[in-house]
């Protein structure tokens, strides 16, 4: 069975569901799928969009390192699920101890220019807690997560 996912300017993503039941949220958003990140991450525009009071939620310890410098973590530490479509049927994948929230660097700039909010994220805790493969061949087309 097979999650296929999109190539766009952000680079790919998949589209997916967001359930976090303590907090009777349950949300469609594409997350951008980042192999270069130990973990997942909710961006912050997208958790205010739900209603996650980010304010409230407790600092993560470490803070977040990447090519655009570091930035600051919150830790919603409710479980948590992100499903993903395998031709046509959703699969779940537990977060129980729940997810981060990131806020983008305030420095981030592309030549001068700022950058629009960032994306939600799927690192390499989704693939490890799943066991789904991604494959990716751009020459040919083909991205999908199989499962």
């Amino acid at each position: 069975m097979r999650a296929l996912i999109e190539e766009t300017e952000k680079g790919l993503t998949v589209p997916a569901h967001f359930h976090c039941p303590s907090r009777r949220i349950s949300r469609p958003l594409d997350f951008l799928i980042d192999t270069g990140s130990s973990r997942s991450f909710l961006s912050w525009t997208d958790a205010k969009e739900m209603g996650v009071e980010i304010d409230h939620l407790p600092t993560h310890p470490k803070p977040v390192r990447g090519f655009g410098g570091g930035t600051s973590v919150k830790h919603l530490k409710d479980p948590c699920f992100v499903y993903l479509e395998f031709d046509r049927i959703p699969k779940p994948v537990d977060f129980p101890d729940g997810i981060l929230v990131y806020e983008p660097s305030k420095q981030r700039s592309l030549q001068g220019q700022k950058l629009g909010p960032g994306p939600s994220i799927l690192g390499r805790d989704l693939m490890r807690r799943s066991g789904w493969t991604l494959h990716v061949n751009l020459q040919k087309g083909e991205r999908w997560f199989e499962g």
